[in-house]
């Protein structure tokens, strides 16, 4: 078999985090994206977390609608600035 996605978990401030997600854009639209997410809010249900966060850009209207539809909401909108060298 191949690897058609991935997703990273951890802790950030007592809290679970999901740091990256990729779905492979061959299969997307078949709800591989929303098991991964299943799995890392199990992930963070079974180590006993309140909260689980994700961070994204505002601009990747998919990654937000697909994270909504998941259950998560905008609880927070920070503007970064940034250059590339």
């Amino acid at each position: 078999g191949s690897i058609i996605g991935m997703i990273t978990v951890g802790n950030k401030n007592g809290k679970g985090m999901i740091g990256l997600i990729a779905v492979d854009s061959r299969v997307r639209g078949r709800g591989f994206g929303t098991v991964l997410i299943k799995a890392a809010k199990s992930w963070f249900i079974s180590r006993g977390y309140q909260i689980g966060m994700v961070v994204t850009q505002r601009k990747n209207k998919a990654a937000c609608n697909h994270f909504e539809k998941c259950g998560f909401y905008v609880r927070e909108v920070e503007n970064f600035y940034h250059f590339w060298l």
